[in-house]
């Protein structure tokens, strides 16, 4: 019986501690399809990775476009992010602006560690400029930051420990 306590409130102790670790870093992979677009819907897929306590503008380390269906970009691909709003721009260089007589992608994204949400996306084509509201932003991945790992490895661990001793 006394083994049986120890190893609940060693499992107990272990889920407080973990439910406290917050995520600082995260790498995570987002696919987007955006309407009203040539091509319609215009789809692709980037990986990130940021430190949800940080800001970051004109970033190009860290992100990477995996796939485009609207054909090679002008300009790198890179992200901005705003750790006190959560949202996150992402595209060329400049994420501030992008321009004309180019090739270039701009996705602006809000609650993007959360519950990442469209809040505008500018696609040029040449002259053309185009503006959508309309479309998605689903997360297909999401990698655990190191320091979650060796949290849950102390708590097997400790859970190890205390059913040895009982």
């Amino acid at each position: 019986m006394l083994s049986f306590t120890r190893l609940a409130l060693a499992s107990a102790v272990c889920l407080m501690i973990g439910a406290g670790a917050q995520a600082a870093t995260l790498t995570k992979t987002f696919a987007f399809s955006l309407n009203g677009f040539v091509p319609d819907p215009l789809t692709g897929q980037f990986t990130v990775t940021y430190d949800t306590a940080l800001d970051y503008h004109n970033e190009t380390a860290g992100i990477t476009l995996n796939s485009f269906n609207g054909g090679a970009l002008d300009s790198t691909f890179g992200f901005e992010y705003i750790s006190s709003t959560g949202t996150m721009t992402v595209g060329g260089v400049d994420v501030s602006g992008i321009g004309i007589n180019s090739h270039d992608l701009l996705i602006e994204i809000e609650n993007i560690s959360t519950a990442p949400t469209l809040s505008i996306a500018l696609y040029v084509n040449g002259t053309d400029l185009n503006v959508a509201t309309n479309g998605t932003i689903t997360e297909v991945s999401s990698v655990p930051e190191p320091a979650s790992l060796a949290l849950l490895g102390a708590g097997l661990i400790g859970l190890a420990r205390a059913r040895r001793r009982g």
